[in-house]
């Protein structure tokens, strides 16, 4: 039993669109078939071209339209319900112009049109669009192939400085070269973003390769300005290619003295009646300045409960704080901030360690 679509207005109006403004024989034959067109109880095949598409060598950060050309066949119409795009694609629709929905007539020559998008992807990438409606198969998979170059390949992608004691001022020691090879001769516009104390400056002597790749050559230098701390970030330079150039540096900033733990130290939660000791090793960084006895302050309501004291495990070069909390300390919460100062004449700075504890009443 068949029954009239009530859009039937909007199909006209859609298949004009699709197949010109002017109407000829074959478009007023269209427009009379979506005007009096009633939805079949079996509907008709779509038959596409091909189901897989090569795309061959594309490049990162590009987009590429990719067409599954199909005709209708068979003696009824059909309709596309959906388009489910995979990772890859993206912008699916139908050409000629229609609404997901609509019923197309047997005959119709059309296309699944989608977008590639080749992003940060690298080497062979195949991607999927699944087309899902009232055909004869009721789902149809296709897939598009490419071989994705990148725009920019650096050698190393990562800086890595390992570890710096901060001040250093060798830049011999801290100083490395990035090899980038483009698709083709680029500039640096500007660079969009810096890691501090980092700096970057392009080497002379960049080469265009037989097949039109340029190299060109980076050097990056660590400065004694950078601060104390981990560095994991990246370069960004805006191209004239349009493509941003990016590569990571990591470093690991130490003062002159390493603290082992470096920031906080936790004694957690625990009954009452129990004793606890945490630890705290100072050393020399590569034996680059003498380390003298430091005085130990507490302070906070962990002064309360704890008992620091420091002796020396080599002289000038390593000492050991014990931080105690005795049995009879009672319950409760515990925060405070242990303090740890050199003598003026050792240029040392201060340094300041976070405390806390937590003491639950005894049962």
């Amino acid at each position: 039993m068949s029954r009239t679509l009530p859009i039937a207005s909007t199909l006209a109006l859609g298949f004009v669109a699709a197949f010109g403004c002017s109407a000829g024989p074959q478009e007023e034959v269209l427009v009379a078939v979506a005007e009096e067109f009633q939805a079949p109880d079996v509907p008709g095949a779509i038959l596409f071209e091909s189901k897989s598409v090569d795309l061959g060598e594309t490049f990162q950060h590009h987009q590429y339209e990719v067409r599954f050309p199909f005709t209708v066949v068979g003696e009824n119409a059909i309709r596309v319900q959906e388009l489910n795009t995979g990772v890859g694609f993206t912008l699916a629709h139908l050409e000629p112009p229609l609404l997901l929905g609509d019923w197309i007539p047997p005959g119709t020559q059309g296309a699944v049109v989608v977008t590639f998008d080749a992003g940060r992807y690298k080497a062979d990438k195949t991607s999927l669009v699944s087309v899902r409606g009232d055909f004869e198969s009721e789902r149809v998979e296709l897939s598009a192939e490419a071989f994705v170059i990148p725009v920019f390949e650096m050698e190393p992608r990562i800086v890595q400085f390992g570890e710096i004691i901060l001040g250093d001022d060798s830049p011999q020691k801290h100083s490395q070269i990035v090899v980038v090879t483009a698709l083709k001769e680029f500039k640096v516009l500007q660079w969009k973003r810096t890691p501090p104390g980092v700096s970057v400056e392009a080497m002379d002597g960049g080469v265009v390769l037989n097949d039109g790749r340029a190299v060109q050559s980076f050097r990056v230098t660590a400065g004694p300005e950078m601060t104390e701390g981990r560095m994991s970030t990246s370069f960004i330079g805006e191209t004239d290619l349009g493509v941003d150039l990016e590569f990571m540096v990591n470093a690991d900033v130490v003062g002159l003295v390493r603290y082992a733990p470096s920031s906080r130290v936790a004694f957690g939660i625990f009954d009452q009646g129990q004793e606890k000791k945490r630890y705290i090793k100072i050393e020399s960084v590569r034996g680059a300045v003498v380390v003298p006895l430091p005085t130990l302050t507490l302070e906070g309501d962990a002064a309360k409960v704890m008992q620091a004291e420091v002796r020396t495990v080599s002289e000038g070069m390593h000492h050991r704080i014990t931080l105690n909390i005795g049995k009879r300390a009672p319950s409760g919460s515990y925060n405070g901030v242990l303090r740890i100062t050199y003598p003026e004449a050792s240029g040392l700075a201060p340094k300041e360690i976070m405390l806390n504890a937590r003491i639950r009443s005894s049962r």
